[in-house]
């Protein structure tokens, strides 16, 4: 046994795995291990360059090997941790992961590991606790620190992400994803005056971010100011450089300009650039560039355009916040085409799936929305009003309840009735911007039909 060579052997297999030699990097482990076979760091310096080479099996046998000499080694059961991750052992997994906190080892990388594995398992709570812990473990660490901020604000949990962003910007303060965070919170918590604050102090610490300036544009037109939202656009399009998926951005920007001067060919004309200017990679920016073309096509009652549109963003497996709207909003377009056994046997197939949904996502509200709208449509109104007390208890005395009773109500005849509920919506604030023009979609295709 000679320990200075073995040193020697593993400081150069740790300068070759630095360089991403992990072949050269096991030939000198090689040389570490006839050298001194009770050293552990040779077989978790070895697990790693196996790892790296996608030899999985090889790197289990050396963790184990490590985890032999010593068995409370928690890095080893990190590593044994990660390959039953990835090799779909979640459970021993999860084991080997605690095995390893409860052996003290406390490497923040395991707590956003599990973090991952709960969010993965729609377990918000546990996901939640383990993201924190990554960060607790180490403050700076940002990638924890986004995790748990978007997964508050997807559960709605607006007030708890606010503060988290608050915190990361303490901690994180150069990490741009901070100030875009608390900036769209603010948007949607609809505080436009601490919302401007944080994209104008973000600006000037990132001038050359053009995320930022499309957030500035967006605060412009929350505020109602279309002609200064098109001046900057005219402006930042001349002084930065936009990639093709920033431009298709900034056409959805466009679009919404165009939208509210009821400039309907223009805001064709900038989701068609937007739609072109995506690209396959960007399926998100893809959906709502085809999306806001099928609200348009509807609108000029041009049903088959409408139709291809709402099918290309149904035939895509990216799950976005359109998938529950088109669900209900193509066979409401088949309706209008004169497709009407079509439409009926879609409308079925619809409330069928958003059953599933709504099941499956209780607090997400739109699926039984739309599905009321789906029995509505086909005549089962008396299902569709059952539905609207269901979600008037789970969801609570909101707009869009009151709102999509009245649409039933006024379909059954039951007018002065279906008045009172459209007047307590009102006094309620109205409804979403998204349910709001699902209905004005609905009700423009009864007239038109």
């Amino acid at each position: 046994m000679d320990q200075i060579e073995c040193q020697e052997y593993l400081t150069r297999a740790q300068v070759l795995m630095q360089q991403g030699q992990y072949e050269a990097a096991l030939e000198q482990l090689d040389g570490a291990e006839q050298s001194n076979r009770m050293e552990q760091d040779v077989y978790l310096s070895k697990g790693i360059c196996y790892a790296n080479l996608d030899q999985i099996q090889q790197a289990e046998e050396q963790f184990r090997k490590a985890l032999k000499l010593n068995r409370k080694n928690g890095l080893a059961m990190f590593h044994l941790g990660n390959i039953y991750m990835m090799t779909g052992r979640s459970q021993d997994g999860l084991e080997m992961y605690n095995n390893a906190i409860g052996c003290g080892y406390k490497d923040p990388q395991i707590f956003f590991t599990l973090g991952l594995y709960f969010e993965e398992e729609d377990n918000v709570e546990m996901a939640l606790r383990n993201y924190a812990k990554a960060y607790q473990t180490e403050p700076t660490r940002a990638d924890a620190r986004i995790r748990r901020i978007s997964l508050l604000l997807r559960t709605g949990q607006l007030e708890a992400a606010l503060q988290a962003i608050d915190e990361m910007i303490v901690f994180c303060p150069d990490v741009f994803e901070g100030y875009h965070a608390r900036f769209m919170v603010l948007m949607q918590m609809g505080n436009l005056e601490e919302a401007e604050k944080t994209i104008k102090s973000a600006m000037e610490m990132f001038p050359s971010d053009v995320g930022f300036a499309t957030d500035y544009i967006k605060l412009l037109l929350a505020q109602g100011k279309s002609q200064e939202a098109t001046a900057y656009i005219e402006d930042v399009q001349q002084r930065m450089e936009f990639s093709d998926p920033e431009k298709a951005e900034l056409e959805l920007e466009k679009a919404q300009i165009a939208s509210e001067k009821n400039d309907l060919e223009g805001t064709i004309a900038s989701l068609t650039k937007a739609k072109q200017l995506s690209g396959k990679e960007n399926v998100e920016l893809t959906q709502k560039a085809e999306f806001l073309l099928a609200n348009c096509y509807m609108a000029k009652s041009q049903w088959e355009q409408a139709l291809a549109e709402l099918r290309l963003v149904k035939s895509d497996t990216y799950k976005s916040e359109f998938s529950a709207a088109v669900l209900y909003m193509e066979p409401l377009v088949l309706k209008q085409m004169g497709s009407q056994e079509e439409a009926v046997k879609q409308y079925r197939e619809a409330i069928k799936t958003l059953r599933a949904l709504s099941m499956a996502n209780p607090g997400q509200i739109d699926y039984t929305i739309y599905r009321i709208f789906c029995h509505r449509d086909i005549g089962e109104t008396e299902k569709a009003l059952d539905l609207c007390d269901y979600l008037g208890k789970i969801a609570g005395n909101i707009a869009e309840v009151h709102t999509a009773r009245a649409t039933v109500l006024r379909v059954m005849g039951r007018n002065e009735e279906a008045a009172e509920e459209e007047k307590i919506a009102a006094q309620l604030g109205g409804v979403s911007q998204e349910i709001s023009e699902k209905l004005n979609q609905k009700q423009a295709g009864n007239e038109n039909g």
